[in-house]
């Protein structure tokens, strides 16, 4: 089928750069280009377009964050080529998250950020995720247990080692993010790890590590040593053994999980 105009052969010349040279020979307002599609004025260069929308945005990242509403918004792209980007921003995180890597050994804090990345990267509200652990801290199964607001994310120790004790875990690292980009913890966050800590060990399941995931960095409970870890150890790295040693209930004194 033919181009339209100019714009059609600048199209069909990325195109042809792709096939050729792979996606990653192509500058992003090129790749956006092709996304976008449509037509131009005669003798406008391809990338102009989608490099004003890029500017708009604040780059690839504000861009992913825009809303359809505000995409639909800006001049040259409509309801149509909003809902055609948002997809393509879907399909990429959707294809990190499609070989989650169970069964495979995780080792330390940064792996398992690195893991939850995907999931939480540029989210607008806190997302509450449990990474569940055998003995030798294989991957066993991912959970979201809980979704908040700006504000506030609800846990509950129930929802969160529910699904470890149907996997008859060994041990657990939760995660979750901060949306403003700023992985530092809060006292609410303390005290959410001090409770599924508590709790862990009654349950017989160490809770191994509490991750908050920036824009760009994370905070790690274990390795910063902050309350309530206590120099406590938490996830091995390779150059550590990889086994757990699992604690039981002391049933000194009656609890529940509350």
């Amino acid at each position: 089928m033919p181009e339209h105009g100019e714009r059609g052969r600048d199209l069909a010349g990325i195109r042809r750069r792709l096939i050729g040279r792979g996606a990653r020979s192509l500058r992003s307002e090129e790749l956006l280009a092709l996304v976008l599609g449509g037509r131009s004025g005669t003798g406008t260069e391809v990338s102009e377009p989608s490099r004003g929308l890029l500017a708009w945005a604040g780059g690839l990242q504000g861009l992913r964050e825009r809303s359809a509403y505000e995409l639909a918004r800006f001049r040259g792209v409509g309801p149509t080529k909003a809902a055609r980007l948002l997809a393509a921003f879907e399909i990429g995180r959707r294809s990190v998250l499609a070989s989650p890597g169970f069964g495979r050994t995780i080792y330390g804090a940064a792996a398992a950020a690195a893991f939850l990345r995907p999931c939480l990267f540029g989210l607008q509200q806190e997302e509450f995720h449990v990474l569940i652990l055998d003995t030798r801290h294989r991957l066993r199964g991912h959970r979201l247990v809980s979704r908040g607001s700006l504000q506030t994310s609800i846990v509950h120790p129930r929802e969160v080692f529910r699904p470890a004790l149907r996997l008859a875990a060994a041990a657990l690292v939760v995660a979750h993010n901060h949306p403003s980009g700023d992985p530092e913890p809060s006292r609410e966050d303390e005290c959410v790890t001090e409770r599924l800590r508590e709790a862990g060990t009654l349950l017989g399941i160490r809770l191994l590590d509490h991750l908050i995931l920036g824009t760009s960095s994370y905070y790690s409970f274990a390795e910063g040593k902050r309350s309530p870890f206590r120099g406590e150890a938490g996830i091995p790295t390779r150059s550590e053994p990889a086994s757990i040693a699992v604690t039981t209930a002391d049933c000194t004194t009656s609890s529940t999980v509350a």
